[in-house]
Protein backbone atom coordinates (compact mmCIF):
# COMPACT_ATOMS: atom_id res chain seq x y z
CA UNK A 1 0.00 0.00 0.00
CA UNK A 2 2.81 2.85 1.11
CA UNK A 3 4.78 2.41 -2.20
CA UNK A 4 1.93 2.70 -4.06
CA UNK A 5 0.40 5.56 -2.44
CA UNK A 6 4.27 7.48 -2.04
CA UNK A 7 4.62 6.86 -6.24
CA UNK A 8 1.72 8.97 -6.74
CA UNK A 9 2.09 11.82 -4.02
CA UNK A 10 6.23 11.99 -5.17
CA UNK A 11 4.50 12.96 -8.72
CA UNK A 12 2.76 16.22 -7.06
CA UNK A 13 3.81 19.73 -7.06
CA UNK A 14 6.75 18.90 -4.81
CA UNK A 15 8.26 17.50 -7.28
CA UNK A 16 8.16 20.23 -9.85
CA UNK A 17 11.23 23.31 -9.87
CA UNK A 18 10.37 25.58 -7.74
CA UNK A 19 11.61 28.45 -9.89
CA UNK A 20 8.76 27.80 -12.36
CA UNK A 21 5.97 29.43 -9.23
CA UNK A 22 5.31 32.82 -8.33
CA UNK A 23 3.10 34.65 -5.81
CA UNK A 24 0.20 37.03 -5.92
CA UNK A 25 -3.33 35.48 -5.20
CA UNK A 26 -3.78 32.18 -3.48
CA UNK A 27 -6.78 30.07 -2.57
CA UNK A 28 -7.77 26.81 -2.87
CA UNK A 29 -6.10 25.46 -6.06
CA UNK A 30 -7.47 23.00 -8.64
CA UNK A 31 -6.72 19.86 -7.77
CA UNK A 32 -6.67 19.95 -4.07
CA UNK A 33 -9.05 17.92 -1.75
CA UNK A 34 -11.91 18.90 -0.19
CA UNK A 35 -12.88 17.59 3.16
CA UNK A 36 -11.99 14.05 4.10
CA UNK A 37 -13.88 12.00 6.76
CA UNK A 38 -13.11 8.70 7.34
CA UNK A 39 -15.89 6.39 8.22
CA UNK A 40 -14.34 2.57 7.65
CA UNK A 41 -16.40 0.36 6.77
CA UNK A 42 -15.46 -2.97 4.63
CA UNK A 43 -12.19 -2.62 2.11
CA UNK A 44 -12.14 -5.69 1.23
CA UNK A 45 -12.64 -6.37 -2.74
CA UNK A 46 -11.08 -5.40 -5.82
CA UNK A 47 -11.10 -1.49 -6.66
CA UNK A 48 -10.42 0.50 -9.51
CA UNK A 49 -8.20 3.72 -9.17
CA UNK A 50 -10.66 7.11 -10.40
CA UNK A 51 -8.90 9.89 -9.10
CA UNK A 52 -6.67 11.29 -6.32
CA UNK A 53 -6.08 14.79 -4.87
CA UNK A 54 -3.38 16.41 -2.80
CA UNK A 55 -4.21 18.88 0.19
CA UNK A 56 -2.26 21.86 1.10
CA UNK A 57 -0.60 22.31 -2.26
CA UNK A 58 0.34 25.84 -1.67
CA UNK A 59 2.16 25.46 1.65
CA UNK A 60 4.08 22.94 -0.07
CA UNK A 61 4.99 25.65 -2.91
CA UNK A 62 5.71 28.04 -0.09
CA UNK A 63 8.16 25.51 1.44
CA UNK A 64 10.34 25.05 -1.33
CA UNK A 65 10.48 28.73 -2.03
CA UNK A 66 12.28 31.45 0.08
CA UNK A 67 10.65 34.10 -1.47
CA UNK A 68 7.31 35.74 -0.34
CA UNK A 69 6.64 36.78 -3.69
CA UNK A 70 6.69 33.44 -5.47
CA UNK A 71 5.02 31.25 -2.92
CA UNK A 72 1.52 31.72 -4.49
CA UNK A 73 2.64 31.24 -8.46
CA UNK A 74 0.66 27.07 -8.68
CA UNK A 75 -2.22 27.94 -10.67
CA UNK A 76 -3.77 24.36 -10.85
CA UNK A 77 -2.88 20.81 -10.79
CA UNK A 78 -4.63 17.35 -12.95
CA UNK A 79 -4.01 14.07 -12.01
CA UNK A 80 -3.59 11.04 -14.51
CA UNK A 81 -4.20 8.56 -12.84
CA UNK A 82 -5.10 4.50 -13.34
CA UNK A 83 -4.91 1.43 -10.91
CA UNK A 84 -6.37 -0.59 -8.44
CA UNK A 85 -5.83 -1.59 -4.97
CA UNK A 86 -6.97 -5.50 -4.15
CA UNK A 87 -7.49 -6.68 -0.68
CA UNK A 88 -8.85 -10.44 0.41
CA UNK A 89 -10.48 -11.11 3.78
CA UNK A 90 -6.99 -12.17 5.29
CA UNK A 91 -5.61 -8.59 4.73
CA UNK A 92 -3.31 -9.65 1.63
CA UNK A 93 -3.56 -6.08 -0.28
CA UNK A 94 -1.90 -5.30 -3.81
CA UNK A 95 -1.88 -1.53 -4.87
CA UNK A 96 -0.91 -0.96 -8.67
CA UNK A 97 -0.65 3.02 -9.98
CA UNK A 98 -0.17 4.18 -12.96
CA UNK A 99 -0.01 8.46 -12.52
CA UNK A 100 1.36 11.53 -14.36
CA UNK A 101 0.45 15.22 -13.39
CA UNK A 102 -0.06 18.22 -15.42
CA UNK A 103 0.54 21.46 -13.77
CA UNK A 104 -0.56 24.92 -14.48
CA UNK A 105 2.20 27.56 -13.27
CA UNK A 106 3.10 31.06 -13.62
CA UNK A 107 6.67 33.00 -12.96
CA UNK A 108 5.67 36.56 -12.46
CA UNK A 109 8.36 39.15 -12.62
CA UNK A 110 7.74 40.04 -8.98
CA UNK A 111 9.03 35.99 -8.52
CA UNK A 112 11.80 36.58 -10.70
CA UNK A 113 13.33 39.83 -9.01
CA UNK A 114 13.21 38.17 -5.80
CA UNK A 115 15.17 35.48 -6.85
CA UNK A 116 17.86 37.87 -8.31
CA UNK A 117 16.94 36.60 -11.86
CA UNK A 118 16.50 38.84 -15.26
CA UNK A 119 13.67 40.83 -16.45
CA UNK A 120 10.76 38.99 -17.93
CA UNK A 121 10.95 38.89 -21.88
CA UNK A 122 9.84 36.06 -24.23
CA UNK A 123 12.81 34.94 -24.40
CA UNK A 124 13.53 34.28 -21.12
CA UNK A 125 10.05 32.59 -20.83
CA UNK A 126 11.26 29.88 -23.56
CA UNK A 127 14.20 29.21 -21.83
CA UNK A 128 11.94 28.36 -18.89
CA UNK A 129 10.29 26.28 -20.78
CA UNK A 130 13.58 24.25 -22.10
CA UNK A 131 14.79 24.14 -18.39
CA UNK A 132 11.39 22.15 -17.55
CA UNK A 133 12.39 19.71 -19.59
CA UNK A 134 15.63 19.73 -19.91
CA UNK A 135 16.96 20.07 -16.40
CA UNK A 136 18.64 16.68 -15.14
CA UNK A 137 16.30 14.21 -13.18
CA UNK A 138 13.38 16.32 -14.29
CA UNK A 139 10.16 14.35 -14.04
CA UNK A 140 8.42 16.46 -16.76
CA UNK A 141 8.06 15.17 -20.26
CA UNK A 142 6.66 18.33 -22.02
CA UNK A 143 5.97 22.07 -21.50
CA UNK A 144 4.65 24.84 -23.20
CA UNK A 145 5.60 28.42 -21.68
CA UNK A 146 3.72 31.77 -23.09
CA UNK A 147 4.58 34.73 -22.16
CA UNK A 148 2.68 37.68 -22.19
CA UNK A 149 3.67 41.54 -20.17
CA UNK A 150 5.09 40.31 -16.59
CA UNK A 151 5.17 36.87 -16.29
CA UNK A 152 5.34 33.46 -17.99
CA UNK A 153 2.90 30.97 -17.79
CA UNK A 154 4.07 27.27 -18.04
CA UNK A 155 1.83 23.98 -18.12
CA UNK A 156 3.80 20.81 -17.57
CA UNK A 157 3.19 17.36 -18.34
CA UNK A 158 5.54 14.79 -16.00
CA UNK A 159 6.13 11.16 -17.16
CA UNK A 160 4.40 8.55 -16.89
CA UNK A 161 5.15 5.61 -13.82
CA UNK A 162 4.21 3.09 -12.90
CA UNK A 163 4.70 0.74 -9.62
CA UNK A 164 2.74 -1.44 -7.88
CA UNK A 165 3.01 -3.03 -4.15
CA UNK A 166 2.12 -6.00 -1.66
CA UNK A 167 1.42 -6.29 2.33
CA UNK A 168 -0.81 -7.71 4.65
CA UNK A 169 -3.23 -5.28 6.04
CA UNK A 170 -5.16 -4.71 9.16
CA UNK A 171 -7.98 -2.92 10.18
CA UNK A 172 -8.41 -0.95 13.38
CA UNK A 173 -11.38 0.91 13.00
CA UNK A 174 -11.67 4.12 9.92
CA UNK A 175 -7.37 2.99 9.53
CA UNK A 176 -5.84 0.43 7.78
CA UNK A 177 -2.35 -0.91 9.27
CA UNK A 178 0.41 -2.19 7.06
CA UNK A 179 3.18 -4.53 8.52
CA UNK A 180 5.57 -1.52 9.43
CA UNK A 181 3.18 0.13 11.28
CA UNK A 182 2.37 3.06 9.14
CA UNK A 183 -1.42 3.84 8.97
CA UNK A 184 -4.08 5.14 6.30
CA UNK A 185 -7.45 6.27 7.70
CA UNK A 186 -10.02 5.47 4.77
CA UNK A 187 -13.93 5.10 4.18
CA UNK A 188 -16.19 2.97 2.03
CA UNK A 189 -19.34 4.37 0.95
CA UNK A 190 -21.44 2.18 -1.25
CA UNK A 191 -19.24 1.36 -4.22
CA UNK A 192 -16.51 3.67 -3.56
CA UNK A 193 -13.58 3.67 -1.32
CA UNK A 194 -11.54 6.61 -0.63
CA UNK A 195 -7.77 5.70 1.36
CA UNK A 196 -5.94 8.72 2.42
CA UNK A 197 -2.46 8.47 2.36
CA UNK A 198 -0.03 7.76 5.56
CA UNK A 199 0.75 10.84 6.92
CA UNK A 200 4.53 9.70 6.58
CA UNK A 201 4.29 10.67 2.85
CA UNK A 202 1.71 13.70 3.14
CA UNK A 203 -1.94 14.74 2.42
CA UNK A 204 -3.86 13.20 -0.11
CA UNK A 205 -6.81 10.89 -0.71
CA UNK A 206 -7.57 8.32 -3.34
CA UNK A 207 -10.81 7.53 -4.74
CA UNK A 208 -11.63 3.77 -6.03
CA UNK A 209 -14.68 2.89 -7.21
CA UNK A 210 -15.70 -1.43 -6.78
CA UNK A 211 -15.00 -3.45 -9.12
CA UNK A 212 -17.86 -5.62 -10.49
Amino acid sequence: MRAGLLLVLCLSVSCMESRTLDGDSASTIPGECGPFGACGGDPVGEWDLVSMCLNDLQAVVSSMVDAPECGDGLHGVDYNVTGSFVMDASGSAMTEISASIDVDAVLTQACVTALGGPQLSAAVCAMREDAIVQTPDSPYEGAACTYSPGQCRCLATSMTITDSSSDTLTQEGNTLVDSTGETASFCVTGDTLELASPPSIGSGVLTFKRRY
